[in-house]
């Protein structure tokens, strides 16, 4: 039997923003550096983005657009819509506020400072995706 807990290694939950819809709270102090989102195992998948522009139902669409990273003429999103981990609904910082989580080149989020309980986890999109694909 595995001896972790579902709570071991989680950081955060979902909760209204204040920035905007769904957001991700820290529910402990996350130390500077921390990959936060380090258990989530179900990765990305890529499609092109001649598949995304066949799609006739506008809310598919809107799904894609709203949760996917774009690099140049693809769009990485979720295995499957209704997998979707934490990390899909980090919102950007308000305009003159520095995000607290960084992205490297593999898509792990780490804390850029301490972040304490209760705080909202913020990215800056551009650090990891383009505007249009």
């Amino acid at each position: 039997m595995d001896s972790k807990f579902p709570h071991e290694n989680t950081f955060t939950r979902l909760k209204i923003s204040n920035i905007e819809g769904i957001g991700v709270f820290a529910i402990r102090p996350i130390p500077r550096g921390t990959d936060v989102f380090r258990d989530d195992i179900f990765g990305i998948r890529w499609l092109d983005k001649e598949i995304i522009e066949a799609v006739s139902d506008p809310n598919i669409v809107k799904l894609y657009e709203q949760f996917s990273i774009r690099r140049g003429d693809k769009y990485g999103c979720p295995i499957n819509f209704n997998s979707m981990t934490v990390g899909w609904y980090l919102n950007e910082p308000r305009f003159d506020d520095a995000p607290n989580i960084v992205v490297d080149a593999s898509y792990h989020f780490y804390a850029s400072r301490n972040i304490d309980v209760g705080e909202e986890l913020t990215v800056r999109y551009a650090d990891f995706s383009s505007a249009t694909p």
